[in-house]
């Protein structure tokens, strides 16, 4: 590709991403224009330097012990479906993006893998896992963003913080307050710092700690974790005898193994290959199992008490989305709690195709992106299995 033709599909992405973001921007800048947390400054403070507080030494040794699972995932994915493999959007993600990523897993590198990891928010690995739908390497931590880059980081930082408060009434900021891992960015609230995408996740960590309330031993699944957000407000809300299991692409889950490990040195946590078989017992004696997706073939029917995704779904191809959809029935005993496109992906939610024993009990759209796009037509749904509720 010569220059000239790069430049030319560069500025037309540009041009479409304006096209698609700016209505949102201009909208919610009007009603939020006399809000007390709608102030440039806030910006400013958000994107600050947060560099890891925790020892070299533990993240190095995290660093190694995430190493080691990845290569057993890899050597094993080899194997198995290629439902178990990125399709669809996830492609040119891994084709550029996430080469730095997978170039220090492949070279088997722990320094390199820390060095990477501790800058994730602000490195091209990020694209698709965190942040605004637009490079944010480039156009914030590249150069000095414009006025409109930074009304846009405003808007919707500020929407999705007075959603959540409008979500769960009493929420205060130190509730969202999480270490600083991977060099995160978002908005100061009442003197508290909380992390871009943290309000979404711990609202959603929230209602499935509601969901599940009553139950002596829940078991949660969450396919496709991403950095481990949900992870992280699950390990500080749901009960200590609770397991969560997150089930990802072998390399977005070294991203959520490294900032929840380094970030919660207390908890327990289990990698892939270090049991030799995940049953009942083995995930008993872990709060937080983090497996790659493969792994979900390996659990027992109606092993889960509720079964989590927000999102991926919809941007897989619609063979691996039926292929998940059979899968997640099979060992969800309960509940099935996701967030999904209804119309802007290749196979909508309402034709995922859980099992028929699973009926929808709610459905509302989720408002999160709407401070980004307003014909953003993602939608919550839960979906329960009445015969498990009963007694």
């Amino acid at each position: 590709m010569t220059p000239s033709v790069a430049v030319a599909r560069s500025l037309a992405r540009q041009a479409l991403e304006f096209k698609r973001d700016a209505p949102a921007v201009a909208t919610q800048a009007r009603r939020l224009r006399h809000d007390s947390l709608f102030r440039m400054r806030n910006v400013t403070e958000g994107l600050l330097d947060r560099p890891s507080e925790a020892p070299l030494s533990h993240r190095l040794a995290v660093a190694g012990r995430i190493l080691v699972a990845y290569g057993k995932a890899k050597r094993d994915q080899n194997a198995r479906s290629e439902h178990y493999r990125p399709s669809n959007e996830w492609l040119p993600i891994y084709r550029k993006p996430l080469k730095p990523l997978t170039t220090a897993l492949e070279a088997g590198d722990s320094q390199a893998l820390v060095v990477l990891l501790d800058q994730f928010f602000r490195s091209t690995v990020s694209a698709g896992l965190a942040g605004l739908p637009t490079d944010m390497t480039k156009n914030f931590f590249g150069k000095p963003p414009s006025r409109y880059r930074q009304l846009q980081y405003l808007v919707d930082a500020v929407h999705r913080w007075r959603l959540l408060e409008r979500l769960l009434p009493g929420v205060t900021a130190a509730d969202l307050v999480i270490p600083d891992t991977g060099n995160p960015y978002g908005l100061m609230v009442d003197g508290s710092f909380i992390r871009a995408g943290a309000d979404y996740q711990y609202y959603y960590a929230h209602k499935t700690v509601e969901l599940l309330a009553g139950e002596r031993h829940p078991v949660i699944a969450e396919l496709g974790g991403g950095i481990g957000g949900y992870a992280h407000f699950l390990a500080r809300l749901m009960p200590a005898e609770a397991t969560y299991i997150n089930l990802d692409l072998p390399e977005i889950l070294t991203v959520a193994q490294y900032l929840l490990m380094t970030a919660l040195p207390q908890e327990s946590f289990l990698l892939y290959g270090e049991v030799e078989t995940l049953n009942a017992q083995s995930l008993a004696k872990s709060r937080l199992v983090l497996m790659p997706s493969f792994v979900i073939e390996e659990l027992a029917d109606a092993s889960v008490s509720l079964s989590f995704n927000s999102y991926s779904l919809a941007e897989m191809d619609p063979q691996t989305i039926r292929h998940y959809a059979s899968e997640i029935s099979r060992v969800t005993q309960t509940s099935i709690f996701h967030i999904n496109h209804v119309e802007q992906a290749l196979l909508g939610a309402a034709d995922f195709g859980f099992d028929d024993r699973f009926a929808q009990v709610e459905s509302r759209r989720a408002e999160w992106n709407l401070g980004r796009n307003l014909r953003s037509d993602e939608f919550e749904f839960l979906l329960v299995d009445a015969e498990a509720t009963k007694g």
